[in-house]
Parts: C-alpha cells; sequence; structure tokens
C-alpha cells in the first residue's frame, strides 16, 4: 500500500473513531457502565466488531484487515481521547493469539464481536496456578458465572 493510501487509511480510521467516541470522552457513559457486566457497551462492541476494528492488524487471509501498527495506534489513539472502556486491545491480542491457534471458529467469534475472551493476565494474581509442567487458570466464564 502507497504511504498516501495508508495516510488516508489512518484518517478515516480517525473519523469513524471519532463517531464512536467523540474526542473529550463522555465521562458519565464510562461510569455509568463500571460497575456492570461485563463492564462496557455491547452495542458499541459489536459496532468495534463490524468496523474491523478487533482484527485491524490480523492479515485479510485470516480474516482480518490487514493493517499495521501506524493504523492501529491511530485508533487506539483517537479511542483513548473518547475514553472508551472497550476492551479493544485485549481482545485485538486473544484475536491475534487465536490466529496462531487452530481454532478459528472462536477467531470468527471473537472477530465478529460475538465472543469475548479475557487474556489471564487480566485476572486475580491467584488465578493461575501451577501444575506439573503446565498451569492451570481458575476464573469464572462470564456467560455461567460458574468457576472454571
Amino acid at each position: 500500500m502507497l504511504d498516501e493510501e495508508r495516510l488516508e487509511f489512518v484518517r478515516a480510521i480517525r473519523d469513524s473513531a471519532g463517531a464512536i467516541a467523540p474526542r473529550g470522552g463522555a465521562l458519565d457513559r464510562v461510569r455509568a457502565q463500571r460497575f456492570t457486566s461485563p463492564g462496557f457497551d455491547l452495542g458499541v462492541w459489536k459496532q468495534m466488531a463490524e468496523m474491523g476494528w478487533i482484527g485491524l492488524r490480523l492479515p485479510e487471509e485470516q480474516g482480518g484487515v490487514g493493517m499495521g501498527l501506524r493504523e492501529s495506534l491511530a485508533l487506539q489513539e483517537e479511542l483513548g481521547r473518547g475514553l472508551v472502556p472497550e476492551p479493544l486491545i485485549a481482545g485485538s491480542l486473544a484475536a491475534a493469539m487465536l490466529a496462531q491457534t487452530s481454532e478459528t471458529g472462536l477467531l470468527d467469534q471473537v472477530l465478529s464481536g460475538e465472543h469475548i475472551v479475557a487474556l489471564a493476565w487480566q485476572g486475580e494474581p491467584d488465578g493461575l496456578a501451577p501444575s506439573g509442567d503446565a498451569s492451570h487458570l481458575r476464573g469464572f466464564c462470564q456467560d455461567s458465572r460458574q468457576q472454571v
């Protein structure tokens, strides 16, 4: 992609991010979501998925958009200005990790915003327990509220 095309794409990303999260942020929106489950607006999350933001840096052949770091940083910068609580960085990291596995069905569900995968580093410090040669993660399944 030519530099001018990439710069135009960066401008488009900034504009679309501004439509979801206007600069200056909506602190009242963040506060309203704070003690709810899951702590952010699932409708906004779906919009982000529809725009391809979860898979922005994934190659197109893996269901992503195939953009680079410049575009990703522009998006994150705009969303930060808008105080967006939706877990786009965690979702993007989860998608990148799933893209390295054979879990294509789950990857598709993450990219579509249907499933949200929490990364282990976001859990409680005692949630990861060594067990022989492997480790086991303890936590809760968001849908069922059952310990796993």
